[in-house]
């Protein structure tokens, strides 16, 4: 992974961890996996490339994707589970 997918990657996951709500969260989501998301606009680069740049900067790409996919889901169960408990509380 270059350095730069390495500081973008690293920049969306303190992104998820920083958000406070579900709201924030989906912002997030859409920011790197919205249709004009950074991450999808990675991928939108990849038919410029030769075979082999392809195979390599792709799969990149796609381990980027997976982690902040499973941030995300991670964040999005403990918001959830936290707006649960409030609730819960306040009843």
């Amino acid at each position: 992974m270059s350095d730069t997918h390495s500081q973008l990657l690293h920049t969306a996951l303190e992104a998820v961890a920083s958000a406070s709500n579900l709201n924030d969260l989906k912002a997030v989501e859409v920011t790197y996996l919205g249709r004009a998301g950074q991450i999808t606009e990675l991928l939108k680069t990849l038919k410029d490339l030769s075979p082999e740049e392809k195979r390599t900067t792709g799969q990149a790409i796609q381990e980027m994707k997976i982690a902040f996919t499973a941030a995300y889901d991670a964040r999005f169960l403990a918001l959830q589970i936290a707006l649960v408990a409030a609730r819960r509380l306040a009843a």
